[in-house]
């Protein structure tokens, strides 16, 4: 096959993400944390350096018509396109008489007993075959998705070319004879190495150097019980899939104006189809005078709001005037259940539940209160059933964007000033 040259740069990137959790048959049993890991990586992926058109399939959402055909959607574009699929959900392999190994991705409505209802790995590879992309990349973590490299092999060209040359390459959680953990996730270590500034892996983070540091890490963290796999599909020629190239400008951070300003990215598909339960989370503490706050809310998608230190001070100094008997740690929590009605205002008619991340424990009561009087304006069947304080483990998907906007990676949906929350409250005071 003769090497092919192509522009040194992406004209697109585009990303097919897959999380399952619970599965539609009883016997496959649940898992822990692939839609959240899924989720995680969508907001990552879809922000400054990455740039990925994201499209996430969660739970219910990810079964085996849809997966193939959002799958044969991503064959549509051009020979500068990066592309990439990623899973996380149950896998398994087949011997059949000759010895030979099919391994497969299981789908939400997959049957374990019926390996035609599951997806063989083969098929999912097989993207690269009819894509016009010059790299095309796989991440899954799966048990037993290291079966994909039994028919792989690593080119023999290297080049340091690699935007220039095609790439078709593997990243998997074990190797084909391996379970993989959903406690020790692979996701989370890439979603690590993606957020991680200073970076962990110097230089440029390409397929190769993120599946070689995946590979180091996750076999000395799990005494060699699991083994990440990587490599190239055939027809590869010696390019390698460019995730970001050091340095790049990291974006200033926001500003905010005299009052409150929206740069919302997706104002009317939040929350995410199917998605009825939000999970809210807090990164940056109101107390901090030298950074921001930032509260996200995540169901499925995200938005967040962002408080700069100026305005938070502002806003503790009115605090201090207003209720000068109330202590540090109540006036905290005044400032922050305030947040917390401007982020859920727009979408709380759409949820069913919201798990708000123990912030202030012992003030649950109090912030639940507060946010009902505020709220039920906007959703007249809100109750207290609809508002839940919960620890929520990390990564999340709400805490990775809250700490996404908090680093400056990625812009904020509303920039809240004190302004705006005071003249709210004062109102609030004159209409009692």
């Amino acid at each position: 096959m003769p090497i092919a040259n192509y522009n040194p740069n992406y004209s697109s990137s585009r990303a097919l993400l897959v999380g399952i959790d619970r599965y539609y048959h009883p016997g496959l049993s649940p898992l822990g944390s692939a839609e959240a890991d899924a989720s995680s990586l969508a907001t990552i992926l879809s922000t400054r350096p990455y740039d990925f058109e994201v499209k996430l399939l969660i739970g219910p959402e990810a079964t085996r018509a849809s997966i193939l055909d959002c799958l044969s959607q991503l064959r549509k574009g051009q020979p500068d396109d990066r592309l990439l699929f990623y899973f996380a959900g149950h896998g398994h392999t087949i011997r059949d008489n000759l010895g030979n190994e099919t391994g497969y991705i299981i789908a939400y409505d997959s049957t374990p007993e019926q390996d035609y209802t599951a997806i063989p790995l083969e098929d999912i590879v097989r993207l690269r075959l009819h894509a016009p992309a010059k790299h095309v990349g796989f991440i899954l973590d799966a048990c037993f998705s290291g079966a994909v490299l039994g028919f792989t092999r690593i080119p023999n060209v290297a080049s340091t070319k690699f935007l220039t040359r095609k790439a078709y390459q593997v990243i998997a959680a074990g190797a084909a004879d391996q379970p993989v953990s959903d406690y020790r996730s692979m996701t989370r270590n890439i979603v690590q190495v993606l957020s991680a500034q200073p970076p962990l892996i110097e230089g440029a983070l390409t397929f190769s150097s993120l599946g070689l540091y995946l590979r180091q890490t996750i076999s000395a963290d799990s005494s060699r019980t699991q083994i990440p796999q990587f490599g190239h599909l055939t027809g590869s020629q010696g390019g390698d899939i460019l995730l970001y190239a050091q340095p790049y400008e990291e974006p200033p951070r926001p500003r905010p104006g005299p009052t409150a300003s929206a740069t919302r990215r997706r104002p009317s598909s939040f929350p995410a189809a199917g998605m009825r339960t939000a999970q809210v989370d807090l990164a940056g503490r109101l107390d901090d005078e030298n950074g921001p706050t930032v509260l996200s809310v995540s169901a499925g998608l995200s938005h967040s709001v962002w408080m700069s230190p100026q305005e938070k001070g502002l806003l503790a100094r009115w605090l201090r005037n207003r209720y000068p008997k109330w202590g540090h740690t109540r006036r905290n929590v005044y400032a922050y259940t305030l947040l917390l009605v401007v982020l859920l205002r727009p979408h709380i008619s759409k949820l069913d539940e919201v798990i708000i991340d123990l912030e202030y424990q012992g003030y649950d009561s109090l912030i639940k209160n507060m946010l009902l009087s505020r709220l039920r304006d906007k959703a007249k069947t809100i109750s207290k059933t609809t508002l839940r304080f919960s620890r929520i483990p990390r990564p999340s998907h709400a805490s990775t964007s809250a700490s996404l906007v908090h680093k400056g990676l990625s812009e904020p949906d509303v920039i809240v000033t004190a302004q705006e929350l005071i003249a709210e409250e004062t109102k609030r005071d004159r209409g009692r």
